[in-house]
């Protein structure tokens, strides 16, 4: 008999705690044991708003937690943390029906070539999947391999580099990290991983970075664990102008961002606001509160009294944020031996089924 090995490929709508491409998080567990126990995958491709981040965790299990889950089949998800990805409508080509006679989708997705490449480069993961990726930074792909434990981004059409939680801790928070000369490379994104990054980020004075993204996907606040404030010493740019570099911020769901200081001004707050668009308060040379909405075009305002009321409280959590970030337990080797022994558990499980 010959069995069949499925490529998979899901695109639809996503939501924070609740969706991914249309499934339910218990559903969508529920799918990948069923492509785990009942069928031979080679390939799984998942295209949705939030298909990464807090919904990630929920799904896959956490890392910190022991309760990552592995699969034997590679899983590639579009998109970068808790952010809207651009999920394009498969519409047929009617036209085309009534005129030959043959059936096809109207889309800018190769499907044919994505099967073709998925058959014959076996494992050559960033070739197989061009195909079928979109060039916005947001719909960055990233893959979870068979036996891993976690996702790790794919450069397939757009430059990449990532600060951590260790680059963060060992560098010396007094000397800058120049991005271009440390990475060795001009990126389009960069991916923060660590909530703290407590030195200077100077920018490429040749070429405009276009994104700056939240990778994590929790916080220390208990009754909120989605909710993330990224705190950096400072932005500096021989380029860039002040507004240009909060354009390059991705700020949706639950992730703030906090900068102490970027050309001059001060103690800036990037957020997304009740109409759920980015805006950002700052203070300018002169100690004075000013506020800008990210998405339209114009100068910053100065503050009037409610947007002074609404920053005074939003400051208040941020303190009482990074307060607690700093007191954050560190995962200990006795930790790590717990997440292992419990990862050892999964495999061995994983093998009974097969």
């Amino acid at each position: 008999m010959n069995v069949p090995e499925w490529c998979i490929y899901i695109n639809g709508h996503g939501g924070i705690n609740d969706v991914i491409a249309y499934i339910t998080l218990d559903g969508f567990k529920k799918l990948l044991h069923f492509l785990e126990t009942e069928v031979i995958m080679q390939l799984l491709v998942v295209v949705s708003c939030y298909a990464a981040g807090v919904n990630t965790d929920k799904i896959y299990g956490e890392l910190k937690l022991g309760t990552q889950q592995y699969y034997s089949f590679p899983i590639i998800i579009q998109g970068l943390n808790d952010i809207a990805a651009q999920v394009h409508h498969l519409l047929i080509d009617w036209l085309g029906w009534k005129n030959n006679k043959r059936l096809q989708l109207d889309t800018e997705i190769n499907f044919i070539s994505f099967l073709e490449k998925a058959k014959n480069l076996e494992g050559n993961y960033n070739e197989i999947i061009k195909p079928v990726t979109t060039t916005p930074i947001r719909n960055t792909p990233q893959i979870k391999l068979p036996g891993l434990e976690w996702f790790s981004v794919m450069e397939v059409k757009n430059e990449v580099v990532s600060i951590g939680s260790v680059l963060a801790q060992i560098r010396d928070p007094q000397k800058s990290l120049d991005i271009v000369s440390f990475f060795k490379k001009e990126p389009e994104a960069l991916l923060l991983y660590t909530d703290n990054i407590p030195f200077e980020l100077v920018l490429s004075p040749k070429k405009f970075l276009k994104v700056i993204c939240s990778m994590v996907s929790s916080g220390p606040l208990a009754d909120t664990p989605e909710f993330v404030i990224h705190r950096i010493k400072k932005i500096s740019s021989k380029r860039d102008s002040f507004s240009s570099i909060l354009s390059k911020f991705i700020v949706e769901g639950s992730k703030w961002f906090f900068i102490d200081e970027i050309d001059g001004n001060k103690d800036i707050l990037i957020f997304v606001a009740s109409d759920e668009h980015a805006k950002c308060y700052f203070k300018d040379k002169n100690n004075i509160l000013f506020q800008k909405e990210l998405q339209k075009y114009g100068n910053a305002v100065e503050a009037n009294f409610e947007d002074e009321r609404d920053y005074e409280a939003k400051m208040s959590t941020v303190r009482k944020y990074l307060e607690l970030s700093e007191k954050k337990q560190m995962i200990t080797p006795e930790r790590v031996e717990k997440i292992e022994n419990v990862l050892v558990k999964q495999r061995e499980q994983q093998k009974e089924l097969k």
